[in-house]
């Protein structure tokens, strides 16, 4: 009886242990956390950057991870980006050049660093999706006038 119960244990521990092993801060999306390398992939690669600007104790930013960037179509549309990860107790130099002021911040820019289009707050797949299809490369920008929501940062 006593083998049982540790059999079922040891079992229930295994599958605890396997699924937090699967869980991971970022969603699915492939973050890069090297703000100048990016920038050197995204011009070698004729892509945008898509930096998201976090902070450990945001909620928000936790959603985001949880929803948006675990979403297959937020997945698969941001492999057309270098997308770069910054926290905010980690990167207070492009917080400040970017002047992000809340978290979670996206920017989108180009390969020098200049921003293109900024969206604060949680960020619903379904929002995020049309914009990141939009700013894809090859894809036709005139998409970007349907988005709504969207602003480009000022200069």
């Amino acid at each position: 009886m006593r083998n049982r119960h540790l059999f079922w244990i040891t079992l229930f521990l295994v599958g605890v242990l396997g699924y937090m092993h699967g869980e991971h801060i970022g969603g699915d999306v492939h973050w890069r956390n090297n703000l100048a390398a990016a920038q050197r992939e995204a011009a070698r690669s004729g892509r945008y950057l898509l930096l998201d600007f976090s902070s450990p104790d945001c909620g928000w930013c936790a959603k985001m991870d949880a929803d948006t960037f675990s979403d297959p179509s937020v997945v698969r549309l941001s492999q057309h980006f270098v997308c770069v990860r910054l926290d905010s107790d980690e990167n207070t130099a492009p917080i400040a050049r970017y002047r992000v002021m809340a978290y979670p911040t996206l920017i989108v820019a180009d390969a020098a660093g200049h921003p293109l289009y900024r969206l604060e707050g949680y960020v619903p797949p379904e929002k995020l999706a049309p914009l990141l299809k939009a700013l894809a490369p090859h894809s036709d920008h005139r998409l970007l006038e349907n988005i709504p929501f969207l602003s480009a940062p000022s200069k």
